[in-house]
């Protein structure tokens, strides 16, 4: 019987401790020892997720939204995952994103240095020529290109010779 409440009467002031004992003891310890807190301004790279089914009707002032945020645009990745989509929500991406310069030295240096540029979109997209300087002055550190412009891509392109495309 005597062990019984011995190990009640521990189990009790374990308890006590941990919700009473140990808050005191900690709030006791911080008054005594402070350790200044180091604040620095700080705005995180941040990368938006938008997942998107049949959203004809709403994707483009998502977008319109998303792109006028009060946020460094070096620091803000917009990502759009499309899932196969019956209606035109993919074609209302590529309007509100590309517009009819498409990707051009301008955007690319946008881009994070030693990004991986992946197209697989159909049609005139990147600027060859502006995807070749940026792969050659070491701003991507590659591009996998599944459509070219012009298609199929010329024999003397400068790609041709560039070790970090596919």
């Amino acid at each position: 019987m005597l062990a019984l409440e011995i190990i009640f009467w521990i189990s009790l002031g374990l308890i006590v401790w941990t919700h009473v004992g140990y808050p005191l003891f900690m709030g006791l310890l911080a008054r005594l020892r402070p350790r200044p807190i180091a604040k620095a301004q700080v705005e995180p790279s941040v990368v938006l997720i938008v997942a998107a089914h049949d959203e004809e009707d709403v994707i483009g002032r998502r977008l319109e939204n998303l792109l006028a945020l009060d946020y460094p645009a070096e620091k803000l990745e917009i990502v759009v995952a499309s899932d196969a989509s019956d209606d035109r929500t993919d074609e209302i991406v590529e309007i509100s994103i590309v517009d009819e310069d498409g990707i051009n030295a301008e955007k690319l240096a946008k881009l994070k240095r030693g990004a991986l540029l992946a197209n697989m979109a159909r049609g005139p997209l990147v600027v060859t020529d502006d995807l070749a300087a940026a792969l050659e002055g070491g701003r991507l550190a590659g591009a996998v290109m599944d459509v070219t412009e012009p298609e199929p891509l010329p024999p003397d392109s400068r790609l041709w010779e560039l070790p970090n495309v596919i």
